[in-house]
């Protein structure tokens, strides 16, 4: 029980230092003493984003380096969709003059 209070106690000193220290810390405004690293190779590229593509048959992912893919695949999956549309409205027209 002892050692809880005291270990208590130690936190709350501890803390209160560090709380204190924080507000009492003069402001970083010298500039002067930062340095700038630059992780470029002096080449200036634009970032270009990959995009995620799922593969429904194996439930993989893979990566697309170019957005214009990305869009004509999109055109592919809404024509598909089309066509499946289309297709059913066939078939429910068949039905619909089989039973007639």
């Amino acid at each position: 029980m002892i050692f809880a209070i005291m270990l208590t106690l130690a936190y709350i000193l501890y803390y209160a230092t560090m709380v204190t220290f924080d507000l009492t810390a003069k402001s970083k405004s010298d500039t002067a003493k930062e340095e700038v690293i630059s992780a470029a190779d002096g080449q200036e590229e634009e970032y270009a984003p990959k995009s995620v593509v799922e593969n429904t048959e194996t439930g993989g992912f893979s990566f697309v380096d170019n957005v214009p893919q990305e869009e004509s695949q999109q055109e592919k999956i809404e024509e598909a969709e089309e066509e499946k549309v289309q297709e059913s409205i066939d078939s429910l027209q068949n039905n619909e003059q089989n039973c007639n």
